[in-house]
């Protein structure tokens, strides 16, 4: 790799580095209160599960534990929930459901929802493990801190980072770029990714940084969104700070 690219990459990463928990599939039998996606959620005897707007039952698609958590701006205790509409339409009805105490027991019988064309099917066990992370390079701010930085150390003037490529008298790798910021294949805190184009970038308010969940389909091969695509849910930093997660986003996309 030119040295002048790995300067840029350094600075890149300097830049935009910070701790997250990446999920890591596991094949143990999942409690209720566990972290996992699909199966059956932790519910208060006495509570409904969310309906959608057509007004049937919502499955849970991902469920968080969040207890000994310890990054910026998360809570370090409690139970994340997310449920979507069971048919996955877009755009996709969903709710997120909080409770930072959980000590209350749960319901054991739940309605029968016929999850055919739901995200997953069946209940996967997910583990929470920190890591550091770096900026995706689909996400809408990794062009212009890129470009700074290349401009820099490179003596040129792009405004789109795959320009690079085209620059006659570099001899720059886009691979490089690419295996130098890998994404993982799902996290808490970290940066979301996206198959298509970061919504940032356009419908979304730019306030919404902070990413809550992000889950690809290639964690396991039996979560399948869309054509192999990604899911993610966004909110402010005012709002994840106040654990207000009624005002969250949740999309997906896929190719």
């Amino acid at each position: 790799m030119d040295e002048k690219l790995k300067k840029v990459i350094e600075e890149v990463k300097e830049k935009t580095k910070k701790e997250c928990y990446v999920f890591k599939r596991t094949f143990d039998e999942p409690l209720i209160t566990d972290s996992k996606v699909g199966g059956n959620p932790y519910l208060p005897e006495g509570e409904e599960l969310p309906k959608s707007s057509k007004g049937e039952y919502m499955p849970l698609f991902i469920q968080i534990n969040l207890d000994n958590v310890n990054i910026e701006n998360f809570p370090n205790k409690g139970l994340l929930q997310l449920f979507a509409d069971k048919d996955v339409d877009w755009p996709t009805d969903f709710k997120f459901r909080y409770y930072e105490d959980y000590s209350k027991p749960s319901q054991t019988e739940f309605p029968e929802i016929d999850r055919k064309y739901f995200f997953v099917q069946e209940e996967i066990k997910i583990e929470l493990e920190k890591q550091e992370t770096f900026i995706s390079i689909n996400d809408y701010r990794f062009s212009d801190l890129f470009c700074e930085a290349a401009n820099k150390h490179f003596d040129i003037d792009i405004s789109y980072w795959m320009d690079i490529e085209d620059e006659d008298d570099l001899d720059v790798d886009l691979d490089d770029i690419f295996e130098a910021f890998p994404h993982d294949n799902g996290n808490i805190g970290g940066y979301p990714d996206f198959t298509q184009t970061d919504p940032r970038d356009g419908d979304l308010d730019e306030e919404y940084t902070e990413c809550l969940f992000k889950l690809d389909s290639c964690l396991d091969s039996r979560i399948q969104i869309g054509d192999s695509g990604i899911a993610w849910a966004l909110m402010t930093k005012e709002d994840l700070v106040n654990k207000n997660f009624d005002n969250a986003r949740f999309d997906w996309d896929c190719c």
